[in-house]
């Protein structure tokens, strides 16, 4: 059976934390972050299926409730596996009212540029399977887009990845918030265009 793309992540979290001591406990917080990440995915796939499926008449996403809901969970893991710093700002989030997480939530959602304090951190760790699910049901076409900002979410990349290709390599760009990956030419500056 072929391994989910959660699966590859905590796997390859869990391998370096064995071979790189001095990282292991932010690698260790990142396969329990993306344990629970695949879980929500799937719930929030399963909701987004169940309710397209009936006939009562929603506004909004159908996902949004699921989204409130597993704020807390997500909190709690947090608490639980982050190193201190950041399990203190979960707690003192835990303690907020859903009102403030909603209002959290949507300002990660809405924001492009990289988080600032460690509470937009949490939010975007916690909407990213989301923004991912969106990205895949919208099933973009990628082809020729070239711009240095991701082609969903408007966002810019997190990483670029070379890719080996005939004789040489090609380089994508991928988005650190709906993991969207496109072709980047490899002269070129995604920060400056020169």
């Amino acid at each position: 059976m072929k391994a989910s793309p959660w699966q590859r992540r905590i796997e390859r979290a869990e391998h370096l934390a064995k071979q790189h001591s001095f990282a292991a406990e932010i690698l260790i917080f990142y396969a329990k972050v993306a344990r629970f990440q695949e879980e929500f995915y799937g719930r929030l796939q399963a909701e987004s299926e169940k309710l397209a499926n009936s006939t009562g008449n929603r506004s909004g996403p159908p996902e949004l409730q699921e989204l409130i809901d597993r704020f807390s969970p997500f909190l709690s893991v947090v608490e639980k596996h982050a190193p201190a710093p950041l399990a203190a700002i979960a707690r003192e989030l835990q303690g907020s009212s859903r009102e403030s997480w909603s209002q959290l939530l949507d300002a990660s959602w809405s924001a492009t540029e990289s988080p600032a304090a460690p509470e937009e951190f949490l939010a975007r760790a916690f909407l990213q399977p989301y923004a991912e699910l969106l990205r895949l049901r919208l099933g973009m076409a990628l082809d020729g887009y070239s711009q240095a900002l991701c082609p969903f979410c408007g966002r810019k990349a997190g990483l670029g990845v070379l890719r080996q290709q005939g004789d040489g390599a090609r380089r994508s760009l991928m988005c650190s918030f709906c993991l969207a990956e496109w072709e980047f030419r490899r002269i070129v500056c995604p920060g400056c265009g020169e």
